[in-house]
């Protein structure tokens, strides 16, 4: 199921992912940018039909939009009002590795101008390559859209960790049937943060 979601470059997984300048006027530049944790870098997908999707910048409420719907390699990736055209419809691709390509239903790919890492540089649409410029990690980001409550069944106490994807520190100790509430993603916006029941 795709959630809000933050988009991050393949070239530094951990660090450049989509902006916008966090404005909510028409017409919004879109481009890589130093994970920064604001509002202008989450997106949400919303499957529109046969798993092609809108991708909807959640600060401003526009969308994903190829300029003027052309179909030509090197065509500028903006913010604008959506209008249910194929210009603003996208459908992911796994790349077999984690990673994804995203293309427009005109037929280009998401891609990075250059194939650059540094923040500022342009996002276009351009032909598949299956590069690095176009290899793209989606990271949740922390909200709270429902709650889940966990039980804990086994015997004994359940341990509950912190930290991040290579080391972890215990926080609690919980017996058998204590009731877990998760009231959000187990992920931060910088990605670095989770707890799980162990």
């Amino acid at each position: 199921k795709l959630e809000l979601l933050k988009f991050i470059m393949a070239h530094k997984p951990d660090g450049l992912s989509i902006v916008a300048s966090g404005h909510t006027s028409d017409d919004l530049d879109t481009q890589i940018y130093e994970a920064n944790n604001s509002t202008a870098q989450i997106f949400q997908p919303v499957e529109v039909s046969g798993g092609w999707y809108k991708i909807i910048h959640t600060h401003s409420g526009l969308v994903l939009d190829v300029y003027g719907a052309l179909k030509a390699s090197g065509t500028n990736v903006w913010l604008y009002e959506e209008n249910g055209s194929d210009a603003q419809l996208w459908r992911f691709i796994s790349d077999g590795n984690g990673g994804c390509y995203i293309q427009s239903k005109l037929g280009t790919y998401l891609d990075v101008y250059g194939g650059g890492t540094k923040s500022g540089t342009n996002v276009w649409a351009y032909s598949g390559n299956k590069s690095a410029a176009q290899t793209w990690y989606l990271r949740p980001v922390c909200s709270a859209p429902s709650v889940t409550y966990l039980k804990v069944t086994q015997k004994g106490s359940a341990v509950i960790r912190s930290g991040n994807r290579e080391k972890s520190s215990v926080v609690a100790r919980v017996p058998e049937g204590t009731i877990l509430e998760s009231t959000g993603s187990c992920v931060n916006a910088a990605g670095n943060t989770w707890y799980k029941v162990q």
